[in-house]
């Protein structure tokens, strides 16, 4: 076997990451993990925030990344008990098969291996290069490729991207089919829907790497036999269409806003979703969305040639249009206090403000 790969799946919510994480983790030589090595929650916590939107736009390309001998013991440990938590966490969540048996493997794999890619973790001579853990885990697992599944976390890419065989995928979605699920799923705040949105679209255009791609969702479930031969070229192995298993080997169900809807988990054996990459439809949600909620992306959000633009009628325009300014007003206002409680020493996070 040639030198294993690893590799980041990273994507907004509701774009897709969970369908292209388990597109390669039901691979026969690749095992993808979920949700699991959340850099951007340990740099919040080190920083004194509590969570990974509070630093989701550091920029890691200004100075090298490093970490001091005090932060670098902690992140090994923050690393390692990630693994052991989302491993737990997934055996809580899907643990039981369809017939009602309890399940002590995820991914595959039993907790002993997971012991084993802990200590790998443990003893990694530098921690904070994910890529080469990933490596080594792969190596270790007799894998070609491990990867994981991350959100909001594109610009550690270039620092991923210093290691050799190390591989970034983004997956974007049409702002305004996200929109409509991301408000049913999350329900996030419109102006930072508009803040991630432009980000991440600046981002896969403007970035460039040999070992950086990018895929739309509605590429993936609606040309797959184009997609998944380009993804195989990209990281020069095979990506096969097969039918696709959730960490524990069952058939996956689409991780679909529509299970909010119907109080369903990722999980649920909802029949109206197969287990093949191109069960969902892409434009599901089209129906659902107001023109007045057309009219704010369309003019909020830069597309930048990935996507067409959906314009509202004359008059929800004129209202999106005033509704923006005095977004846009507001934000500055709080920039101009915040900078102001800055100067006099104090740190503002999402929730408080406390004296540095």
């Amino acid at each position: 076997m040639s030198s294993p790969k690893s590799f980041i799946i990273n994507g907004l919510h509701r774009s897709g990451t969970t369908l292209l994480e388990r597109v390669f983790d039901s691979q026969r030589d690749i095992t993808c993990f979920s949700l699991m090595f959340q850099i951007l929650n340990f740099i919040s916590r080190t920083k004194g925030f509590g969570g990974k939107e509070a630093v989701m736009f550091e920029d890691f390309t200004s100075r090298q990344f490093s970490l001091s001998e005090n932060t670098m013991a902690n992140w090994r440990h923050f690393l390692a008990t990630s693994l052991i938590d989302g491993v737990f966490q997934g055996l809580t969540i899907s643990g039981q098969s369809n017939d009602g048996e309890s399940v002590d493997e995820i991914y595959g794999y039993a907790f002993n291996d997971y012991m084993s890619i802990y200590h790998l973790i443990v003893d990694a001579d530098n921690p904070s290069d994910i890529a080469s853990i990933f490596k080594n885990i792969a190596a270790h697992l007799n894998k070609a490729a491990v990867g994981v599944r991350w959100t909001a976390h594109h610009r550690y890419a270039p620092v991923f991207l210093r290691s050799d065989n190390a591989y970034w995928i983004e997956i974007i979605r049409d702002p305004y089919e996200r929109r409509v699920s991301e408000k049913i799923s999350h329900g996030t705040y419109l102006g930072n829907f508009i803040r991630q949105t432009q980000d991440s679209l600046n981002f896969v255009s403007d970035f460039k790497h040999p070992r950086f791609t990018f895929i739309r969702f509605e590429d993936l479930i609606g040309d797959t036999k184009t997609t998944l031969k380009n993804l195989s070229d990209f990281l020069d192995m095979e990506i096969e269409e097969t039918e696709l298993v959730n960490p524990i080997g069952e058939p996956f169900k689409p991780n679909s806003s529509l299970n909010v809807l119907k109080y369903k988990n990722a999980y649920s054996h909802d029949e109206g979703h197969g287990s093949r990459i191109g069960a969902l439809a892409h434009d599901k949600w089209a129906s659902k969305m107001t023109d007045y909620d057309r009219s704010l992306i369309t003019k909020s959000i830069n597309l930048r040639g990935l996507y067409e633009a959906r314009p509202g009628t004359a008059g929800s325009g004129a209202r999106a249009v005033v509704a923006l300014a005095g977004m846009k007003f507001r934000r500055g206002l709080k920039n101009i206090v915040n900078g102001a409680l800055t100067q006099l020493g104090y740190k503002i996070t999402r929730t408080s403000v406390g004296r540095i």
